[in-house]
């Protein structure tokens, strides 16, 4: 952030004999490179509010958020005694069915897992959707998850398949 002091002169309008009137003010300004190469000059309050677009500009995907929200929610239920999917989903003013949705996240292989808690944050909407993984997470086989998974990665074209997702058959 920049400080200018800057002159800026008005003579008064009846006399053009006295001298001129100096006002100085002082304000800040950021300069922002933009996108043609160019540059902008912004007053404070608006270099701060173009920060706070950036910052939310590059989120972790909703997926990724949902599966840490999952495990938290599981912890929850082991750590409380005589706690229950319903009165946790009643304490956090959310269905039991959505809570069910959330719980089932955590059926998916660990090797799925480990790649959507490594998602790289996203500007915009996510590649990969919770409602894509509903399905594959009802599967029982792991096997099967990972292959359904990979698919629905590849069908998403801004990122990349996993190479090495080698899962033996869980029992």
């Amino acid at each position: 952030m920049v400080k200018l002091k800057y002159p800026e002169v008005l003579f008064a309008k009846d006399d053009a004999e006295k001298l001129p009137y100096v006002l100085r003010d002082e304000f800040s300004f950021g300069i922002v490179r933009a996108g043609n190469g160019g540059k902008r000059l912004f007053g404070e309050e608006a270099l701060q509010a173009l920060r706070e677009v950036e910052e939310r500009r590059f989120q972790p995907p909703n997926i990724q958020t949902l599966l840490k929200t999952a495990q938290t929610l599981q912890k929850a239920l082991e750590s409380r005694p005589g706690a229950s999917q319903a009165k946790l989903a009643r304490e956090l003013g959310i269905t039991r069915a959505r809570m069910t949705q959330i719980l089932n996240l955590l059926n998916l292989s660990p090797e799925i897992q480990d790649y959507i808690l490594s998602m790289p944050p996203v500007n915009g909407k996510s590649p990969i959707s919770e409602r894509s993984l509903r399905q594959i997470a009802l599967m029982e086989s792991r096997r099967k998850q990972v292959e359904m998974f990979r698919l629905l990665v590849k069908s998403c074209s801004n990122i990349t398949v996993p190479r090495a997702m080698n899962v033996p058959e869980r029992p």
